[in-house]
């Protein structure tokens, strides 16, 4: 699927107030943690990331060189905002620092809902 085409692409997510449509985010393969470079020369926007997972997670922003920078912790039920740009990759990983889940920010995303469930054996 094209940028342009994720970028149109709508799916739903259930909140408390209803279900509210909301841009579809990219997946990235976690075989491509450490390796893929975050390319964003897109303006700035913000990004909720929520953690809906069974357990807490670390995110970590893959940053220009492909390199996993810590972003922060967040514990099960717990949200955080930050700006980031489309084309920034992120990883979520568990306690022993294995992949569970990464996306790529597309253009007009505004949050992330982490859902995986870690298996404690990377590669999620």
């Amino acid at each position: 699927m094209s940028n342009r085409a994720t970028a149109l692409a709508f799916s739903t997510i259930g909140c408390a107030l209803g279900t509210l449509p909301v841009p579809a985010q990219e997946t990235v393969d976690c075989s491509q943690f450490n390796l893929i470079a975050s390319h964003a020369p897109g303006p700035g926007l913000e990004l909720t990331f929520t953690n809906s997972s069974d357990s807490r997670r670390t995110v970590m922003w893959q940053n220009s060189s492909g390199t996993p920078e810590y972003l922060t912790d967040l514990d099960v039920g717990a949200s955080t905002e930050y700006i980031f740009a489309p084309g920034d990759i992120f990883a979520m990983v568990d306690g022993p620092g294995n992949c569970v889940e990464m996306f790529r920010v597309t253009p007009g995303q505004s949050q992330f809902v982490m859902r995986a469930i870690a298996t404690g054996e990377g590669g999620d």
